[in-house]
């Protein structure tokens, strides 16, 4: 009887673990499938940003297409190898957003693009909360040393003020105009991230090689994770193009 009452109590117990391993699967399931959905949208957000941004840069007269806009992203993720195509998109979409406020060259739109990402990568090579690239143009902007002299770059309000005579934007004693010290900003910033960035991976490779294998997991996770949900978004379109 006892051993009957024992049995019993075992496979109560068995079918509580059961049901507990089965609900935490199914929530696991579901978590992955509200991430991807959110992912896949996220991304399609930041894609049409790039055609709004093409569109506006195309009326202010800048001789850029769409196809390379797309470039651009190919090019950031090819020179820095930790930066996803999703983390890519948003930089080039935010710096196409800001082209027309700053008056960026076409090469400019790419050349800040790749400086955003350096300074991202920077970032988290250092272990610290990753800035978006609106906060990083601003600090460039306003001069901010104490937060680019950890990375190697030099921007102060006085490199500032050289840089826009040495731009010839205004002569020497000039008054210099918000627009002018933001143009020369920019130029410092990409110039001095330029030709770093292979530095920085080797480093990010060599001193902190678990870190690099980090990011490159990471990479890959998401990378089928907006597969699938972009994927599941396509079939939801072609259902919904169905009904109508």
């Amino acid at each position: 009887e006892n051993a009957g009452k024992g049995f019993s109590v075992l496979r109560s117990a068995m079918g509580f673990l059961t049901a507990m391993a089965m609900a935490q699967i199914s929530s696991m399931i579901m978590s992955f499938f509200s991430n991807a959905l959110k992912i896949a949208k996220e991304f399609r957000g930041k894609m049409a940003q790039l055609n709004f941004a093409e569109s506006i840069l195309s009326k202010k007269g800048m001789d850029i297409t769409r196809e390379e806009l797309d470039g651009f992203v190919d090019t950031v993720v090819d020179k820095l190898k930790y930066v996803s195509k999703i983390d890519a998109t948003d930089i080039v979409a935010s710096v196409s957003q800001m082209s027309a406020e700053f008056k960026l060259a076409k090469k400019d739109v790419l050349g800040l693009s790749e400086a955003i990402a350096f300074m991202q990568l920077s970032e988290r090579s250092f272990g610290e909360e990753i800035s978006n690239g609106t906060s990083i143009v601003n600090a460039a902007l306003d001069g901010r040393s104490n937060y680019f002299n950890k990375y190697g770059i030099n921007i102060t309000k006085a490199s500032i003020k050289e840089k826009v005579y040495a731009m010839g934007l205004a002569e020497s004693g000039q008054a210099i105009t918000k627009e002018m010290s933001n143009q020369a900003a920019i130029a410092i910033l990409i110039e001095q991230t330029t030709g770093k960035t292979d530095e920085l991976i080797k480093a990010i490779e060599k001193t902190n090689p678990a870190l690099a294998k980090q990011i490159e997991a990471e990479m890959v996770a998401q990378g089928a994770t907006l597969a699938f949900g972009d994927e599941v978004l396509s079939l939801t379109d072609a259902w919904n193009n169905f009904l109508l």
